[in-house]
């Protein structure tokens, strides 16, 4: 268990300076977008996480059951050049198939048809993130967290600089953002290439090693699109229902909650490689079933703290105009710990080879999320999209743990895990709703610190004994 959260830590160092880099990045987006412009920036890139998604085909987890670090070498050539074709084949497809039809998505996207050539230059991203996918892969299962950090840290540096050169000394606007995604991607993919170069060779190539893959993986295409129409309708909704301004304040209270996801992206990414490589363990279920109780108390508590100073950072990382965002702030931080509850709770069925109902959870939740979203957004606008957020999200973990015991039981005490969020939501919005104020307030801000710090010493003591006897 200390090299599950020793990769947490190591693999958290990079994914907090990531999405720090992002928040900081925020006053100078604020300064060169106007509201409406950061909704077009955000629709794109959420788009293009999408079609990401379904690009990749998720062959990334199948090879995660299929191999590992004690794998043959003629194995693993067959594994990752059967991967590599695969994914760089549909990719092309998908990148030659979407350019045909840009025009037509950017007047449904933007209703302004000009920005085609905007959606042309990230979609070119497309095929480059298969080489960076298999690289990052083949050092995860060979535990070299390092190499993933360095190389997240370094390409990181690479495209802020690009960002703040584009924006600032070229004033390419919006566009910015997508040429300095696509340099990064393509020296990105220049290095990984380097990194698995020995791995491939073309005559490995195994059709039937493919469908074997894709068997497990195709499954969870259907759940990824679902996940990421989660996260992509609300913000067409907003804009087709009330504008690209409303989806302006949306993305930015969706960033700003993003600081929740610091630690959970990084736990996440330990967790994968970690759980599939204690299986043979005898107390595997009770590790397994501690590790996401402690998940919980810990990310409900930082959601907690971070959502009482969300108007600190609104006034700290935005400009005036996006203050409307803060009450949004809390709901989509707990949002977010629900997103990682989604990836721990299906535990049971990835073991067992079950992959449908992570694809069943998801369907339903994104008909859910639309439902809401087509209902709350008319008459309570970015508000609205956030409160479906949190309802359908929450809908995936509560169907996932209880369906996931009929194909791999784990001794989950769901009171505690239910307790740990319901208690902490409720304290964050409450105290939010009493606190709310959009200008940095010196006098509130002292009672959120005293308060948060009294809260902590309250709770450490339980904090302390429930980490040390569960880790």
């Amino acid at each position: 268990m200390k090299r599950l959260f020793s990769d947490t830590l190591v693999y958290g160092v990079s994914n907090v300076i990531g999405r720090m880099a992002n928040v900081f990045l925020l006053p100078l987006y604020a300064d060169v977008f106007s509201v409406s412009e950061y909704g077009v920036l955000s629709i794109l890139t959420v788009l293009l996480a999408i079609i990401t998604q379904l690009s990749s085909l998720q062959l990334e987890s199948a090879v995660f059951r299929f191999i590992n670090i004690n794998s043959t070498l003629s194995a693993t050539k067959k594994t990752y050049t059967t991967w590599l074709f695969g994914q760089l084949s549909f990719s092309l497809f998908l990148l030659i198939g979407l350019t045909l039809f840009k025009s037509a998505l950017s007047e449904f996207l933007f209703s302004d048809i000009s920005l085609s050539s905007l959606l042309l230059i990230g979609l070119t991203v497309l095929p480059l993130n298969t080489f960076d996918d298999l690289c990052r892969s083949y050092w995860r299962i060979n535990s070299k967290k390092w190499h993933v950090s360095i190389f997240n840290l370094t390409t990181l540096v690479l495209q802020i600089i690009l960002n703040y050169i584009f924006l600032v000394h070229y004033e390419y606007g919006i566009y910015s953002i997508v040429w300095s995604s696509l340099i990064t991607a393509i020296l990105k993919a220049i290095i990984s290439i380097l990194v698995i170069k020995k791995f491939i060779q073309l005559s490995t190539f195994n059709f039937e090693h493919l469908k074997e893959l894709l068997k497990f993986s195709i499954p969870l295409v259907p759940a990824g699109l679902s996940i990421w129409a989660l996260t992509f309708m609300d913000r067409i909704i907003l804009e087709k229902l009330t504008g690209l301004y409303d989806v302006g304040i949306y993305q930015i209270a969706i960033t700003i909650s993003s600081v929740i996801t610091l630690p959970i992206s990084a736990f996440l990414f330990a967790w994968t490689p970690y759980v599939y490589s204690i299986l043979d363990e005898p107390d595997h279920r009770k590790k397994i079933v501690k590790i996401i109780e402690t998940f919980t108390f810990v990310m409900t508590f930082l959601g907690f703290v971070c959502s009482l100073f969300s108007s600190e950072l609104l006034y700290l990382f935005s400009d005036k105009k996006f203050y409307p965002s803060n009450p949004l702030i809390p709901i989509l931080i707990f949002s977010n710990i629900l997103m990682g509850l989604y990836q721990l709770s299906g535990i049971g069925s990835a073991i067992a080879k079950k992959t449908k109902p992570v694809m069943t959870s998801t369907f339903i939740a994104t008909i859910i999320n639309l439902t809401l979203n087509f209902t709350l957004i008319p008459s309570l606008y970015a508000y609205g999209a956030s409160i479906a957020t949190l309802i359908s999200y929450s809908f995936i973990p509560i169907f996932l743990f209880f369906v996931s015991q009929k194909f791999y039981t784990l001794p989950y005490n769901f009171y505690k895990i239910g307790g740990f969020f319901i208690a902490f939501f409720t304290l964050s919005i409450l105290v939010n709703f009493y606190f709310e104020n959009f200008e940095f307030n010196l006098t509130y801000f002292i009672i959120k610190l005293i308060s948060s710090i009294l809260t902590s010493l309250c709770l450490f003591r339980y904090f302390y004994k429930y980490i040390k006897r569960n880790i």
